[in-house]
């Protein structure tokens, strides 16, 4: 996966290695409960059906962010619109557990 290369290559750049960890793998599978933040690029339908396992492992005050796809029912923390160096306008959706309702 080219992206997730272009990540690790980014954590080391910026000297963030030591508070970013980087898990190429299925999401279903992987075990979140100590995570601060997570980031998606996923579709409206997985992220629906991603809800229970960030109900269930997730703590309170953890971050979700989304990029272009909602999650189904929840309501965002913030919503923002950017530009990337093409252009291209993006909705970056922010969720914050607990208070997503």
């Amino acid at each position: 996966p080219v992206r997730f290369k272009e990540a690790i290559k980014n954590v080391r750049e910026n000297n963030v290695n030591d508070r970013i960890v980087l898990i190429n793998d299925d999401f279903f599978n992987v075990d979140i409960s100590e995570a601060t933040i997570v980031t998606i690029f996923l579709l409206t339908v997985v992220n629906e059906a991603l809800k229970p396992k960030f109900e269930k492992e997730l703590m309170d005050g953890a971050r979700i962010v989304s990029h272009e796809f909602r999650i189904p029912g929840w309501k965002p923390y913030k919503v923002v619109d950017v530009k990337d160096d093409n252009g291209l306008s993006h909705t970056i959706y922010l969720y914050v557990k607990g208070k997503h309702k």
